[in-house]
């Protein structure tokens, strides 16, 4: 559907509809998931880990969250 991709391009009808509102170089960045564009995936497995959640662990930053959530 060109509203979603045109050629490489993707986001097309977002994109456009920011054009003016949000400046260029924010409005035609590459997309990159929050997890690895901020660290947070890397921070929360290193939290885990320094909280006993070893890596061998299945599922070791899940686990560490719900425990958090859980109390």
């Amino acid at each position: 559907d060109d509203l979603l991709v045109r050629g490489d391009e993707r986001k097309v009808a977002l994109r456009g509809a920011a054009d003016g509102l949000v400046p260029d170089d924010v409005r035609t960045a590459d997309k990159k998931a929050v997890q690895y564009g901020t660290y947070v995936s890397r921070e929360l497995d290193r939290l885990a880990r320094r909280a006993g959640f070893k890596r061998r662990m299945e599922n070791h930053v899940e686990r560490y969250v719900e425990s958090l959530l859980t109390g």
